[in-house]
């Protein structure tokens, strides 16, 4: 006969079998996107209605994000799934789709995985190989059914969300550039390039700041008196508000050249250039800054009635003397200061300045300048120092900084 306590154990293991059988144990599977049926909620009975929801527990983007969908189809059906995102430049772009059908197993909570598998350039951070990360500003995950009766796939996805029966969505935090984590390319870089690259990995790009001065010389420049000179184009400003007064100022101009000039010889001709502005035409405009074979400083505009107009200033440039020539157009006035240097301490000014009788119209993106002669002018023969341009100020001569 058998002990109490033994007949007690073997009842009790054969009820575990049993109830083992009866359950229906987890398996795990290496495919990524797996469908499989989930018992309904207590209190819940099929044919609810369609239903669908998913669980994302981070509420920034995260790459290779296992997300799963949970739903319920009352009628033969598609499930969609999509990711969106904003930038600056677009909006409502479509960086993630995932779509399938649910036809046979009706009013019954279904589930399925997808990874979720978001652009590199949206979830990490620049390195060799993502050269442009992009800074996003909005990202929302949807989720939706459609009845497949009445629903076109052709339609577009736009369309089919309208045409829901039910919805899900949580709007995600876009992570900032430099705070993206950094991607594991499996690749292999070339010890130099590498090297290189850790130079520059953690250097944060930063744009340019535009400015209404422009160095057109930096260094001395040795002018032979022949034809040819440093030539400089420029182009409309970036900034809207810069590029908005440069516009209105076309008929109304304001700007100053600061010239640093020292002559050895005077002109071979009766007139050589310092600077001067050739359109797109081949046509002089406005400024001319020449100098004649006496010394003098000739500056011609151009007119709003298409004639070209000019002024001499009796300044008598001495040789071998540095001067620092500050031309200012101030609407129709135009103001010129020729500074000399006799030694490193003193130096001797002369003003100079004169009104012209209509307006002057001025585009310094139309054509070119030179510093120096060309193709219609011999240029100076000594040397050339720096050479300063503010597109927009008519600035004083003690405020110019040459």
């Amino acid at each position: 006969m058998m002990p109490f306590n033994l007949h007690f154990c073997v009842i009790y293991v054969l009820c575990s079998v049993c109830l083992l059988a009866l359950v229906q144990l987890p398996v795990v599977c290496q495919d990524s996107s797996h469908t499989s049926s989930v018992a309904p909620h207590p209190g819940e009975s099929p044919g609810n209605g369609d239903f669908i929801e998913f669980d994302y527990d981070p509420d920034v983007v995260i790459d290779n994000y296992s997300l799963l969908v949970r739903y319920l189809c009352s009628r033969p059906c598609a499930v969609l799934v999509d990711v969106v995102a904003s930038s600056e430049l677009r909006t409502g772009v479509v960086i993630y789709k995932r779509r399938w059908r649910n036809e046979k197993l009706l009013n019954t909570r279904r589930s399925r995985t997808v990874l979720l598998k978001f652009p590199s350039i949206i979830a990490y951070r620049e390195d060799f190989f993502i050269r442009h990360s992009i800074d996003i500003h909005g990202v929302m995950l949807r989720a939706w059914i459609v009845h497949i009766q009445g629903y076109n796939e052709s339609s577009g996805i736009a369309q089919s969300y309208h045409q829901a029966v039910a919805k899900a969505f949580q709007v995600l935090n876009a992570i900032l550039p430099i705070q993206r984590p950094l991607k594991n390319h499996r690749k292999c870089l070339r010890w130099d390039v590498e090297q290189t690259w850790q130079f520059t990995k953690n250097k944060i790009p930063q744009c340019p700041r535009e400015s209404d001065t422009v160095d057109m010389l930096r260094f001395p420049h040795a002018s032979t008196g022949e034809r040819f000179g440093v030539i400089r184009k420029f182009d409309c400003f970036i900034n809207k508000n810069f590029e908005s007064t440069r516009i209105q100022r076309v008929c109304d101009p304001r700007f100053t050249f600061s010239v640093w000039i020292y002559l050895l010889n005077w002109c071979t001709s009766r007139i050589c250039a310092i600077v001067h502005h050739v359109d797109n035409n081949n046509l002089f405009k406005t400024p001319l800054l020449l100098l004649t074979d006496k010394g003098e400083i000739v500056i011609q505009v151009h007119l709003e009635s298409g004639q070209d107009s000019a002024f001499k200033s009796f300044t008598g440039l001495s040789l071998r003397t540095w001067y620092r020539l500050d031309m200012s157009l101030d609407g129709r006035k135009v103001m010129l200061s020729v500074i000399s240097w006799k030694t490193m301490k003193e130096t001797v000014e002369n003003k100079h300045s004169y009104v012209f009788g209509e307006n002057i119209l001025y585009n310094d993106t139309s054509g070119y300048f030179v510093i120096g002669g060309g193709r219609y002018f011999q240029s100076i023969q000594g040397f050339f120092g720096p050479v300063k341009y503010y597109r927009l100020k008519a600035k004083l001569e003690n405020s110019v900084n040459t």
